[in-house]
């Protein structure tokens, strides 16, 4: 019996005369560049962008290597096609070209294919494989790093071009020598030309990199006119980038191979980017946006429609740049430079396109939010840090603000004492937390904003407001007094008689955390100021004459971060987009396995001394791997450097000395306590319970004037993840935490951090790998 070789031999040299003719020759030579370029059209590949050159090209490399690889050694073309199957970006091309190859190297092996064999010989499946070779390495996509795929393809060009002059006679390789000097030279001149077009696009783009940047740095700065330049300026740069696509040389070069495929590409990228800067450009600067939508103290509706047209265009555009950025088959691998540059632009956008759901979401709900749909009736918590509360301070005064088809109306709520007696917890629809129904808010309304997370106080709110006298509402406002000053910033300055005339928006601080103890007493001469002062509030806003310059911008941008400019409808989908600004205050889940730390007072005195009251916070926590157990201590050291001159009523009575500072300490964290440790005043006041699936401590802490306290919560509880995640919330008071954090692994110190505590913050260490 023959063994497999001898039966494979015997198969092969007994070939029907039908498949060994010159006709079947001809045929697989003719039908091979077919072949390849009807399988560069359905596969997506593209060696141009242009479908009729690209069809052209593939049939012309199909049918040269169909040509070649039918009279070369079959080692030399399986290797080609092996290494453009595994760089194709194309997976199932790529798994199923594998397999191809795997099953033609076995016949190969075998004897089934006969290297020395004469021109007519059946080769069909080495043609077939030859015409794939071609358009599989013209539509490489990006493989990482810049140039790559490039070299990739130069190599595998360089073999197939070695594999011609191997497969002929000396004669035909002197003849193919000569006519090689033609394209060659061509090849020179293009790749000259290539090189001029990849300089002038690599600076356009470097322009539009610098642009985008400088953008987003005034973004984050509140810079907005600085923006709107850099926009201009971007426009400009990717204007001037457009036009290099649009010369002569680019026209040729959008014919030529690999060239061709990148130029569509890019040139598809900047065409969209060009569109997105435009689009962004026509919202125009915020002051003129806002003069032409708020006039004379109402929404005029067709000027938002333009602008939510506008911020449409720029959803959408974005969206389309995302697309284009993304698809496979606009990869630009021929121009490093031109990468690199498109890579830094990506990386400024990269926030933009994360957000451009949201953005969507936002101005969906825009007219709603604005009572252009239906009457929105808005609770306004004017909250005064000078007496803390778990939101930042108590409630000095509330407003209700009405808007319906445009008009705007901001008035005062008033006290409702006809009907808080009569009101109970029962008006509450949903259990809000313990600690909120301590403060009995349905009697007194300095303690509505006795609650941290800021949603669910509005859901309390609009069952609490209404029972004890006002009107339903749809959701809830808090701003402080240095909130009050960013929005005055934008009005101008209000009037206030008493205080002999204009009042400018930074004198706003300081007049109501410490002037307005020292000037008014408790009484009518108290009321007749925050009346006077509401109402110059109103007349600013209802005036509508907003006004955003730099440091306006700024400074709204700065109290949002800070948590001083808290907005929380009560409709989900609306709450959606406010939770989008960054505007609600809510309390997040703790992700499993992170860590948390919120350090937070409550005033317990009844005086306004938390002006004056500094606090330093040191967060120093030991992580024990084997155990997966974590150990922490809360540092907390409290200075009260009230002055001595403080009017009776600001600096209260506690314990019979004028300017004692008593306050509740709080400390939010998902850790169990196991001690407290400094306490000298009224320990039968600690305690600890759940609030918000975290828990709550606290401890009552007595300081008089000039006297500083250091008080230590010490925690344990467990680790689970190598990389430490922290995240710290803030209570937005006069002064600012001082703030420093240290991690160690068993005893060694892994990181440590000391900043200001001004806004929210994480962070995340990420520990070295130990044997």
């Amino acid at each position: 019996m023959l063994s497999l070789p001898e039966q494979m031999s015997s198969f092969r040299n007994n070939w029907p005369p039908v498949v060994t003719s010159p006709f079947l020759q001809g045929l697989v030579t003719a039908v091979g560049p077919l072949f390849g370029a009807v399988y560069a059209g359905f596969a997506g590949l593209h060696p141009t962008g242009d479908p009729v050159a690209d069809v052209i090209w593939s049939a012309i490399f199909g049918g040269a290597l169909a040509f070649v690889t039918a009279r070369a050694h079959p080692a030399l073309w399986i290797a080609c096609s092996a290494l453009t199957a595994v760089t194709v970006g194309h997976t199932a091309i790529g798994a199923g070209y594998g397999l191809a190859i795997v099953g033609l190297w076995t016949a190969h092996r075998h004897g089934f294919f006969n290297s020395s064999s004469r021109p007519g010989s059946p080769l069909a499946l080495r043609a077939a494989a030859g015409a794939l070779i071609g358009p599989l390495l013209f539509g490489l996509d990006d493989l990482g790093r810049p140039g790559l795929s490039a070299a990739i393809a130069g190599v595998s060009f360089l073999v197939l071009a070695f594999v011609v002059l191997a497969a002929v006679d000396s004669r035909r390789r002197k003849i193919l020598l000569k006519l090689s000097i033609v394209p060659v030279v061509g090849l020179v001149v293009l790749g000259l030309s290539s090189l001029s077009l990849v300089s002038s696009l690599s600076s356009s783009i470097r322009d539009t990199e610098h642009s985008a940047r400088a953008s987003a740095s005034a973004v984050r700065a509140g810079d907005f006119e600085e923006v709107f330049v850099e926009l201009h300026r971007t426009d400009a740069s990717l204007s001037r980038a457009v036009d290099h696509l649009s010369r002569r040389t680019s026209e040729v070069l959008r014919l030529v191979p690999v060239a061709g495929h990148n130029i569509e590409a890019l040139e598809e990228i900047l065409v969209t980017s060009h569109q997105l800067v435009r689009s962004t450009s026509r919202v125009g600067a915020p002051s003129e946006r806002l003069g032409a939508v708020f006039s004379d103290g109402e929404i005029v509706p067709d000027q938002l429609h333009l602008l939510r047209t506008d911020l449409d265009e720029v959803v959408g555009d974005l969206v389309n740049l995302q697309h284009v950025v993304s698809r496979d088959d606009a990869s630009i691998w021929v121009a490093p430079p031109i990468t690199t540059a498109l890579d830094q632009v990506a990386d400024q956008l990269g926030p933009v396109f994360e957000g451009s759901e949201e953005f969507d979401t936002i101005n969906t709900v825009l007219p709603e939010l604005l009572g252009m749909e239906s009457p929105r009736r808005y609770l306004v918590i004017f909250g005064n840090p000078a007496e803390a509360r778990e939101l930042g301070g108590f409630t000095g005064a509330t407003a209700v603000l009405e808007l319906d088809q445009g008009a705007l109306d901001l008035r005062t709520a008033g006290r409702r004492s006809s009907n808080r007696n009569s009101t109970s917890v029962a008006a509450l629809t949903e259990t809000p937390p313990v600690r909120f129904l301590e403060h009995r808010p349905w009697r007194f309304e300095h303690n509505y904003s006795a609650m941290a997370d800021f949603p669910t106080l509005s859901r309390a709110l609009r069952d609490l407001f209404p029972a004890m006298g006002g009107d339903p509402i749809d959701g809830v406002i808090y701003l402080d007094p240095f909130a009050l000053e960013a929005l005055v910033s934008t009005t101008g300055p209000i009037t206030i008689p008493s205080l002999g005339g204009e009042i400018q928006a930074e004198d706003v601080p300081e007049l109501l955390l410490v002037d307005q103890y020292e000037r008014f007493a408790p009484g009518p001469e108290r009321d007749a100021f925050f009346g006077e002062l509401f109402t110059g509030v109103q007349s600013a806003f209802q005036a509508g004459d907003f006004s955003l310059d730099r440091r306006s911008t700024k400074q709204i941008l700065d109290v949002i971060e800070q948590d001083r400019l808290l907005f929380a409808p009560l409709d989900p989908f609306e709450l959606a987009a406010a939770d989008a600004l960054d505007m609600t205050g809510r309390i997040a889940p703790i992700s499993p396995g992170n860590d948390y730390l919120a350090v937070s007072h409550l005033n317990s005195g009844g005086n306004k001394l938390d002006t004056y009251l500094q606090r330093s916070v040191s967060y120093e926590v030991s992580l024990e791997e084997e155990s997966e157990s974590l150990n922490a201590a809360v540092e907390i050291e409290l200075r009260n450097e009230a002055p001595l001159t403080l009017p009776a009523y600001a600096a209260g009575d506690v314990s019979g000395i004028p300017g004692t500072s008593r306050i509740t300490l709080v400390v939010h964290t998902p850790h169990e306590i196991v001690s407290w440790e400094g306490l000298t005043e009224e320990p039968e006041f600690m305690r600890s319970f759940r609030e918000f699936d975290r828990w709550r401590h606290e401890a009552v802490v007595v300081l008089e004037p000039r006297e500083s306290r250091i008080v230590q919560l010490n925690l344990e509880g467990t680790y689970l993840e190598k990389t430490y995640k922290l995240a710290i919330d803030h209570q937005p008071l006069v002064t600012t935490d001082d703030f420093s954090v240290s991690v160690h692994r068993g005893a060694e110190l892994e990181s440590s951090e000391q900043f200001s505590l001004t806004e929210d913050t994480s962070f995340e260490f990420l520990f070295d790998e130990r044997e």
